[in-house]
């Protein structure tokens, strides 16, 4: 029966809501193995379900009653996401594994729907003009957008050219830009190397990507989207923290 449970909650996980009640009604009217598999186009969850099938021909388990734990591990995962949602974010090679937006598709849509509040952090940002123009797009319609990155030698940093740069004097009243210059004996050497994109304390967007057109085109990038819960509220006020 675990084993039922553990391949059940795989298929919930990976398939649309939709799927997994086709899937459950086809066991229920006792479909052909044939038909449901042929029924899931990904890869990885026509192998759990083709699992699921054979451990149902060798324990003898009715199909009623897998139906039944497909049907309530669907539910619980859906009223777990109306809390959190946790989406992978990917750029680079793509296999047919696993379907995932692309990290810049991701930051341009939170910078586009951000609504009172949006804090930024990267390394380092350059060569990315839809990214500037998101920003000061965000700032113009009244977000209180705040800009974190790392510092240029000239300000006790790293970097040879200040990140800080890309932000014309004019956009410099527009958008709140912060530096990590005064640091304690512990921190003194370190680097601002977080990632980080959160939006209305509802979405907050952490990966490894910085803020460049190199990252959004050409490097193996991965993070996570959080939607709800306590995390992006959790980032947004240790990030206002840190400022004051």
């Amino acid at each position: 029966m675990k084993q039922i449970m553990e391949l059940s909650f795989s298929l919930a996980q990976d398939l649309p809501a939709s799927r997994v009640h086709a899937i459950a009604d086809g066991l229920i009217k006792n479909r052909s193995e044939n038909s449901l598999l042929e029924s899931v186009g990904n890869p990885r969850s026509k192998e759990v379900l083709n699992l699921l099938l054979d451990t149902i021909n060798t324990s003898g388990i009715k199909k009623d009653l897998v139906a039944s734990i497909l049907l309530s591990s669907s539910y619980t995962l859906a009223k777990v996401n109306e809390n959190q949602k946790v989406e992978l974010v990917l750029t680079g090679p793509e296999t047919a594994f696993v379907n995932s937006r692309k990290t810049e598709q991701v930051l341009l849509d939170i910078i586009a729907n951000a609504e009172t509040d949006l804090f930024l952090v990267s390394f380092v940002a350059k060569g990315w003009k839809s990214l500037l123009q998101a920003i000061i797009a965000a700032a113009d319609r009244g977000v209180n957008v705040s800009v974190l990155m790392e510092s240029s030698k000239q300000y006790g940093g790293t970097l040879d050219q200040d990140p800080m740069s890309i932000f014309k004097q004019s956009d410099h009243q527009k958008v709140n830009l912060y530096r990590w210059i005064n640091k304690s004996d512990n921190f003194q050497g370190g680097k601002i190397h977080a990632k980080i994109a959160v939006a209305d304390k509802q979405r907050a967007f952490i990966s490894s990507a910085n803020f460049t057109g190199h990252a959004m085109e050409k490097n193996f990038e991965a993070g996570v989207l959080l939607t709800g819960g306590n995390v992006p509220s959790d980032v947004h006020e240790h990030l206002l923290a840190l400022v004051n």
